[in-house]
């Protein structure tokens, strides 16, 4: 059962979206439910997108992505959300790619090995420094362009944004696209 939030000062509503999503078709125009199937559609292609690139060292940011849609008073909110905790709060958004590519780490472990007398003791150098390298870097950036970059900016809120129009476009053509996966809007992606 997908589910959604309604949150008030010292009170939190869950409901079903599903049957958040039935009565808004019902209601005259049904502008509200074909605004969540339009939106939630894009949040789930975003997601989806953001799969393969998205940086993994234990897994739980990435488990943890979902769409999400939200009533808080009059305003009906749909995007992405991540239910992932660590020490210092909610981290999907905090969580940076190394500012090194794995070509970088690879030089950086070769320039450490220079001074190795033989081919067998550089290659295990260089193999131990990648091992220290990797614990603070990872597997690296996977481009140049994502060095130190936020992978919730550039894979979920700017492709999001990007897509906004489209949203729009939807609404006002009274149709828009099908981008509802088959079922009807919101729950985990």
């Amino acid at each position: 059962m997908p589910r959604g939030r309604a949150r008030a000062p010292g009170a939190v509503i869950e409901y079903d979206l599903d049957a958040l999503q039935a009565a808004l078709d019902r209601a005259p125009d049904a502008v509200a439910a074909r605004f969540v199937r339009t939106a939630s559609g894009i949040a789930r292609e975003t997601i989806a997108a953001a799969m393969p690139t998205w940086p993994v060292r234990t897994g739980r940011s990435k488990a943890s992505l979902h769409v999400a849609a939200r009533v808080a008073g009059d305003v009906l909110t749909v995007g992405v959300s991540s239910d992932a905790r660590g020490a210092w709060g909610l981290y999907a958004f905090k969580i940076r790619w190394s500012r090194y590519t794995a070509a970088t780490l690879r030089a950086k472990a070769a320039e450490y090995a220079t001074r190795a007398k033989s081919a067998a003791s550089r290659e295990a150098i260089i193999q131990w420094r990648l091992r220290t390298l990797r614990q603070r870097h990872g597997d690296g950036a996977p481009t140049p362009e994502l060095a130190a970059e936020q992978p919730w900016r550039r894979l979920i809120r700017a492709p999001m944004s990007a897509r906004a129009p489209e949203v729009v476009e939807a609404l006002a053509s009274g149709a828009g696209p099908d981008l509802s996966g088959g079922g009807s809007g919101g729950g985990r992606a």
